[in-house]
This record gives structure tokens, C-alpha cells and sequence, in this order.
């Protein structure tokens, strides 16, 4: 009988979907992307970002997609920004991305994000969103008054994030005290209104 238990097991056991016992840390996954980023292993990056999406899905967390669209878009906005135009960008995550589109679809998931993180009424996630937003648009689409807008949208949000959260720390560059001093010189700097 045993032998017969055995040997059901092992006929079972390929069958067997271990997705549960590999599940990613999201924020492990985050960290290790931005890493990967950084020294130019994209397509790790992409994957390890992939997983965290496919697991926030699995697990109907939308919050944890905000941060996943993020990542995605930062990849995208970060990493082929100044690639040789034309080529195709393999990704688990989207497959109809090219060096043309990489700026337009980062665009897109940082957006895809911001609708998520307004529903979730997440004010940090929305600030930091927003000034993405920003770069993007004054960067890559020369659209002034989109990236101020998007500026003046991004500190209104730290504001509310830190009225609900007094104690919050603020990492800015060096010689800044206040989020508000820091948008208000990047804005003197862009020629805002």
C-alpha cells in the first residue's frame, strides 16, 4: 500500500502548482528592480516587476499594482529614454513596446497607477506619481504647463499625505527643508507660471 501511495505522489506531483510557495515580495521585488535598472539589466528588472503584477492580480491588491505600474513606468521612462529609435524592447509585461514608444508607454503605466492610487486614496503614492508625471512631460512631450500642473498637483498631494501623517519624513535632495521649497525652485527652474 505504501509503495502505491509513493508512487501516486510522484505520478501527482509535477502536476502540483507550486505558485503559492514562490509567491514574490513585492517590495524585495521593488528594490532588486530599481537595482537591476541601474546597472542596465532591464529585462531582469522586467521580470522580477512582471511577477509582482502578476501576483498583485492573483491577489486582487490594488494598491500593490500602484506600486507595480510605478516601477514599470520607471523602467520604461528610465531605462530606454535615450536608446537607438526602432528597436523592439522585449518585456514579460507588455509586448508591443519599441524604443519609439518606451517614453509613451511609461507615460501610460504611471497613469494607469495614478487612477489606482487616487481610487485607494493613496496621497503619497499620488504626489510622487504626479512629479513623474511632470518630468515626463517636460522632458519627453515639451508640454510646460501639463509638467505644472502636474507639479502644483503633486504638492497639494504631500500636503494632504502629510496632514493625515504629521510624523511622515520627506527625503529631499540636500539644501531643500520643505517639499513645497523643492517644487517651488523646480518650477522657478522650468519657467512655470
Amino acid at each position: 500500500m505504501q509503495k502505491i501511495v509513493l508512487v501516486l505522489i510522484l505520478i501527482l506531483l509535477p502536476q502540483v502548482s507550486f505558485a503559492g510557495f514562490f509567491d514574490p515580495n513585492p517590495q524585495e521585488n521593488f528594490k532588486e528592480a530599481d537595482y537591476l535598472i541601474q546597472v542596465h539589466r532591464y529585462l531582469a528588472a522586467d521580470k522580477l516587476i512582471n511577477d509582482v503584477i502578476v501576483f498583485c492580480n492573483k491577489k486582487d491588491d490594488e494598491p500593490c499594482l500602484v506600486d507595480a505600474y510605478y516601477y514599470f513606468g520607471k523602467l520604461l521612462t528610465v531605462a530606454y529614454s535615450d536608446s537607438n529609435k526602432g528597436h523592439k524592447i522585449l518585456s514579460y509585461v507588455e509586448k508591443d513596446i519599441t524604443t519609439d514608444n518606451a517614453n509613451q508607454k511609461g507615460i501610460e503605466y504611471y497613469n494607469k497607477a495614478l487612477d489606482l492610487a487616487i481610487k485607494n486614496n493613496m496621497n503619497d503614492r499620488i504626489s510622487s506619481l504626479n512629479f513623474r508625471i511632470a518630468l515626463e512631460q517636460f522632458n519627453y512631450l515639451n508640454d510646460l504647463t501639463s509638467a505644472c500642473e502636474s507639479l502644483d498637483k503633486s504638492l497639494f498631494y504631500n500636503l494632504a499625505y502629510l496632514k493625515e501623517h504629521p510624523d511622515a519624513k520627506i527625503i529631499l535632495d540636500p539644501g531643500y527643508n520643505s517639499y513645497k521649497e523643492y517644487i517651488t525652485e523646480i518650477k522657478k527652474r522650468i519657467a512655470c507660471k
